[in-house]
């Protein structure tokens, strides 16, 4: 594909999306010599702003609009430059004396018509500006240029026009091969990785996508998807994969602890006039009671105790775990009957909870504080989603196609599907075609095929896809036998689930104990030091509870690079005294890049004593990530490599069986 039919895919949003979603303004050099001096003595000074072109000469300042890279060229016209014949551009005849090093006098030369043996017109019709250059310069910094000027066909033209090129990305190439700098902003990035790529400057590109790579967030990560797959960046491809798959499991895990506290509750799960002697009822309490089953743990206090695992036939993969006092379930446990209403609220709960449960015996529904059955607060998580961002209905179809059949999404379904129709619609747009369920199908295409359907569930999928015309009648019958019938038809869609970022846990201490005078909690924070090698985004830590029996703690988490504070949350956490460890997490997934020291702190309030890990380990692996241990200078709990708090890090990463 020709390099400007390549540009020409990249259109007027997809260049505002990124630069709306990139908050900090990032600005890179690299020298190879000092920096040019600014003084007056330069007769020509170029300062490369986000919004102009600063062009100083004896007194004279000229302010240049930059458009952003909105499209292959700006949307706005630019002003041209009205810069004097060659043999003005310097009144001072000994203007070489005042610049020390070549590089200070090539820098003179950049956009200087002084000498210059080629001029460039760059820009669409209409939208120019006049560049002038040296054939020198250029040739010994772009094999294209050499061909172009000095090659066995050299151009003989002084003006070329250069229409498929943003002003403001040319002047970055040539700021580059003039005065060896790179100064990146949001709204010129993708315009000048392309002509980088054009003319061949690596050295450029690079630093154009590895600017895009600190510029990464959830909301720009599809955006930038799509262009990595334009400009052949696998590297950077990959990188997006990464926070795409992080950023969307954010909404799908959902782990919460709900504790049933049985204050006058005598009679234990062995008691056959228990209202929990009965499993199989037991369980289907559970169905209708907890969303979507994906809580952390269910927890019954002091009495209840239960003699052995829980079995029902409508329950896949379901144990119960014997453990006195506490009945827990973990969020792996895959129920068949679960309840699917996405707006319930702990009201609703108690209210569907009160058949199971005698009289006065449910003393209270204990909630965490980040509980995602409230509507804000889902609200707040799908923003977030890189699925939801307003850069993805920009996206071209390979990377729709590419993104729906992503195995290592863990999105609902059902928020694919809301996903691909606001793509769809935003497709007819742009193509001049009514947004209609007949028009938004033919520009799905296949792309359909790869949203799995059979994953919702009968509600989901009778609440959104079977009444948005998007599907044929046939297509909507057969769906609905497979979800109810004994005997399913063959279908076009995909019946199993993605299997989804599989969370892992980094244990450090090989042991556990507790002792009559420790581990206390006085405000003071537990801090552990840690590397990886492989780049990680962490989720929460697991945390010890208290040695001395039940205990509800108040916890603060942080997560710090070079003391700057990355991800904190103030939450809370049950502990019933054992010594598991109880899982606390960010409200989003901190990337973690190899090689780079980070700090994992805690600050727990709650039970006077707790367990604490010992005969810890200064480098542990799991899967293929290696991770290292340093003792902190912010731990002022007694938290060390060899013992203490936050036994664990929990996190995504690559594969645990690479």
């Amino acid at each position: 594909m020709a390099m400007s039919n390549l540009y020409s895919k990249i259109s007027t949003k997809p260049m505002k999306r990124f630069q709306d979603n990139v908050a900090v303004k990032q600005t890179n050099a690299w020298m190879n010599a000092e920096s040019p001096s600014n003084t007056s003595d330069s007769p020509s000074s170029v300062s490369l702003l986000s919004s102009s072109i600063v062009l100083q000469r004896e007194g004279t300042t000229v302010n240049q609009p930059l458009s952003a890279p909105a499209s292959p060229l700006s949307s706005l016209p630019v002003t041209q430059l009205n810069l004097p014949s060659p043999g003005d551009c310097t009144q001072d005849p000994n203007w070489q004396a005042t610049k020390p090093t070549v590089r200070e006098r090539n820098a003179a030369m950049f956009n200087n018509h002084l000498m210059a043996d080629i001029i460039f017109i760059v820009g669409s019709p209409g939208h120019t500006q006049t560049i002038p250059a040296h054939k020198y310069v250029l040739a010994t910094g772009s094999s294209v240029f050499y061909a172009m000027f000095y090659g066995g066909l050299p151009e003989n033209k002084r003006d070329i026009e250069v229409p498929d090129v943003e002003p403001a990305a040319f002047l970055a190439l040539l700021r580059y091969m003039y005065c060896d700098e790179v100064q990146l902003e949001a709204d010129t990035v993708l315009a000048t990785l392309y002509v980088a790529k054009k003319y061949i400057v690596p050295h450029l590109a690079r630093a154009c996508v590895n600017y895009l790579e600190t510029s990464l967030t959830a909301k720009n990560a599809c955006l930038l998807l799509s262009q990595s797959r334009l400009f052949e960046e696998p590297n950077l491809m990959q990188r997006c994969w990464e926070v795409i798959d992080a950023q969307v499991s954010q909404m799908q895990r959902t782990l919460r602890t709900i504790t049933l506290s049985d204050k006058n509750l005598d009679r234990t799960l062995e008691d056959d006039s228990s209202p929990f002697s009965d499993s199989v009822n037991h369980i289907s309490s559970l169905h209708s009671c907890v969303y979507d089953n994906k809580f952390d743990n269910l927890r019954y206090r002091r009495t209840c105790k239960s003699s052995g695992g829980l079995n029902d036939d409508n329950c896949e993969g379901f144990k119960g775990r014997s453990i006195p006092h506490c009945l827990s379930l973990s969020e792996n446990d895959c129920c068949t009957n679960i309840l699917t209403d996405d707006n319930l609220s702990l009201s609703l709960f108690r209210t569907r909870s009160e058949p199971y449960f005698p009289d006065n015996k449910l003393d209270q529904i204990e909630v965490t504080q980040n509980i995602m059955y409230q509507d804000n607060l889902i609200d707040e998580f799908e923003r977030e989603m890189a699925l939801r961002s307003d850069g993805f209905v920009d996206i071209d179809i390979h990377t729709l196609e590419s993104v729906l059949s992503r195995e290592t999404l863990n999105c609902k379904e059902i928020h694919i599907w809301d996903a691909a129709l606001r793509w769809a619609s935003a497709e007819c747009i742009r193509q001049d075609l009514e947004p209609i369920p007949a028009n938004q199908r033919q520009l799905l295409g296949s792309a359909l095929y790869l949203i799995r359907l059979p994953a919702m569930n009968l509600e989901e999928f009778a609440n959104s896809a079977a009444q948005t015309g998007i599907l044929t009648h046939q297509e909507t019958i057969d769906l609905f036998l497979y979800f109810t019938a004994s005997n399913k038809p063959q279908l076009c869609f995909a019946t199993k689930p993605r299997q989804g970022l599989k969370t892992q846990v980094c244990h450090r201490f090989q042991s556990c104990a507790y002792r009559s005078n420790q581990w206390r909690y006085r405000g003071r924070c537990d801090s552990i030091q840690f590397s990886v090698d492989k780049r990680i985004f962490v989720i929460g830590f697991g945390l010890y509870g208290s040695s001395s029996g039940a205990s509800d703690y108040n916890v603060k988490i942080e997560l710090k690079r070079l003391g700057n504070i990355l991800a904190e949350n103030n939450t809370k956490f049950f502990s019933d005294g054992s010594s598991n460890t109880f899982h606390v997490y960010f409200e989003n997934p901190i990337q973690i890049e190899p090689e780079c020291s980070y700090t994992a702190s805690a600050i727990l309030d709650g039970g006077e004593l707790s367990f604490f890990g010992q005969e810890g380990m200064s480098e542990a692996i799991v899967g293929s990530v290696n991770f290292q241990f340093q003792c902190s200078s912010e731990s002022t709990n007694g938290t060390g490599v060899q013992g203490g708090q936050i036994p664990e890090l929990i996190f995504y990463g690559p594969p645990s069986d690479d």
